[in-house]
């Protein structure tokens, strides 16, 4: 039998089992076990069963001398107080972390059990090529519901201890999406060897090592061979046209095997090379490229846009393509009238009397290129010209003609303006203006023309009273009825209808009252019945609705 140091204490169980004479010193009353606790058994320095040994018995509260053993209720007393003492820290801890420990969030409480996960190869394929894909299958062993955990399910994938990518693989990503039924994890393999995957997720509690592959190098690899050409050879186009440009691949291209996609670079430059603009820009625009699952049917297309000869350079520097060898050439698209630009001739817009007002048309198609004679083979096209004034009233003017093609690439186009004065031209196709309409310019009058002054009397009535005053406005115009400013001195004569004789007239009294525009008036001294007439000052003309006859009389009428 094994002896047991006499000052050594060993730390054991109290339960009734382990407890020399049942836990009891003489004279104690018997307590039950639960009275209490368990203290842990020191495995190393504690050998079992404890019977075989003799050792002073310790209580874990308090440790008795040789002259408490004659006093046993003393002992009873310690314990049964360090007991209920004990019971009491022990609940007030539990208070304490029941008000103070942190409320347990989803993911993180430990009692809401998480899904296992399951790991696969796709179509059970570990062995690859540098740059295929390699795609692991997930699968969720139990109930999965994102909104219960506080993280989401996102692993860390590692390869021969590098996590993400690395030298090893490339393009790590997972497609985690509503339906669990297909979760997916996605890598391409860059160096060739032998590798291991580790899958781990701390708040899922994740860590998955039972997953390996196989990189084997390419044999007899021969990089892929793109050339490119039109379709049908076209490679003349009008503005707005789409342009086609066929794609051929060779046979040993295949998708999978490479890191990136066909997607080139579309780059065109100007009939020099130069002036290099990448993608849509104000050569062409509508890029875009049809790369669907037939390579035989692979396109790029797009819109020119601007008139003239252009190179095109397609590149993609991972699949080593630069082909130069695509060229077009645009010409102008169909005329858009409302995009065409209308100015005077030579900057010109103040005109003698009947004067040529001439301007210039320069179509447009619909991307502002200009058409020429040629584009458009002499083509002539026509516009709504109008006049107005000042005051938005329409003005007058004649003999408008259209020359066709000028020697300065557009439209010329000439009137004569009729309507003197600050004026708009307003050119239109459908009531839409053209860029520059309306355009100012300015008409001078011509000379008076005697033939065409109005007079406009004062009263309607042609009988006046004796003594009474006579008075007509006389407007001064040109032949095309503008109003002269200038004052023109009129001649005048009344004749006697009985007598056929010119009378004298007296208070004769001119005025201009008004720019074109002057007061004749006379008194009435005679009574009978008269003919006025107004000329020219050589009286060789009448103005308009001449003679006026009239009637004076005496007393009431």
């Amino acid at each position: 039998m094994k002896s047991f140091p006499r000052d050594r204490t060993c730390n054991l169980p109290l339960g009734d089992a382990f407890r020399p004479n049942n836990g009891l010193l003489s004279g104690d009353a018997p307590e039950t076990s639960s009275s209490f606790p368990y203290l842990p058994i020191d495995a190393a320095t504690t050998d079992f069963p404890p019977s075989e040994y003799n050792y002073k018995f310790k209580p874990p509260f308090h440790y008795a001398t040789s002259s408490s053993t004659q006093y046993p209720s003393i002992l009873r007393k310690t314990s049964s107080t360090m007991a209920a003492q004990w019971l009491f820290c022990n609940a007030l801890i539990a208070l304490l972390v029941l008000f103070i420990a942190p409320p347990v969030s989803k993911s993180d409480d430990r009692s809401t059990p998480s899904p296992g996960f399951a790991y696969s190869w796709m179509d059970d394929d570990d062995e690859f090529y540098p740059g295929d894909i390699a795609t692991i299958k997930v699968k969720i062993l139990g109930n999965y519901n994102s909104e219960e955990y506080k993280y989401p399910f996102n692993p860390n994938i590692t390869v021969n201890g590098s996590m993400g990518n690395s030298s090893y693989v490339t393009d790590v990503h997972s497609d985690f999406g509503n339906d669990t039924n297909n979760w997916w994890i996605l890598f391409k393999p860059i160096m060739v060897g032998f590798f291991y995957v580790v899958i781990d997720d701390e708040h899922f509690r994740v860590h998955d090592n039972s997953l390996h592959f196989h990189v084997s190098p390419a044999e007899s690899y021969i990089p892929p061979h793109f050339m490119f050409r039109w379709l049908n050879s076209k490679s003349e186009f009008q503005a707005g046209d789409t342009a086609t440009i066929q794609v051929i691949v060779s046979e040993n291209f295949n998708t999978k095997t490479y890191k990136y996609p066909f997607k080139p670079n579309i780059i065109v430059s100007d009939y020099n090379g130069k002036n290099e603009k990448m993608g849509n820009c104000s050569y062409i625009t509508g890029l875009f490229s049809n790369l669907g699952p037939d390579m035989n049917k692979w396109e790029l297309h797009f819109i020119p846009i601007m008139v003239g000869t252009f190179h095109v350079l397609i590149t993609q520097e991972n699949l080593n393509v630069f082909d130069t060898s695509m060229s077009f050439n645009v010409t102008p698209g169909k005329i858009y009238k409302p995009g065409g630009i209308v100015s005077w001739m030579g900057g010109v817009n103040h005109f003698a009397f009947e004067a040529k007002a001439e301007l210039l048309i320069f179509p447009k198609d619909a991307f502002g290129n200009n058409l020429t004679y040629i584009s458009e083979n002499f083509k002539i096209y026509f516009f709504d010209l109008s006049v107005t004034n000042a005051k938005g009233e329409d003005a007058y003017f004649r003999n408008l003609q259209q020359s066709g093609w000028s020697r300065f690439g557009g439209f010329e186009v000439w009137f004569i303006a009729a309507t003197s004065g600050n004026l708009l031209l307003h050119v239109k196709d459908k009531n839409q203006h053209l860029i520059g309409s309306p355009l100012t310019f300015t008409v001078d009058h011509g000379p008076l023309d005697v033939g065409n002054c109005l007079p406009h009397w004062s009263t309607e009535s042609k009988s006046f009273q004796i003594f009474s005053t006579m008075e007509t406005f006389i407007t001064q115009r040109d032949k095309f009825g503008n109003l002269i400013p200038e004052f023109y001195p009129f001649d005048f004569d009344v004749i006697g209808m009985k007598e056929n004789l010119s009378l004298p007239i007296g208070d004769v009294q001119y005025q201009e009252v008004a720019p074109g525009v002057q007061s004749l008036s006379f008194k009435l001294l005679i009574d009978g019945e008269f003919t006025l007439i107004i000329t020219d000052k050589d009286k060789k003309q009448q103005i308009k609705n001449m003679p006026h006859e009239y009637r004076v009389y005496v007393g009431d009428s």
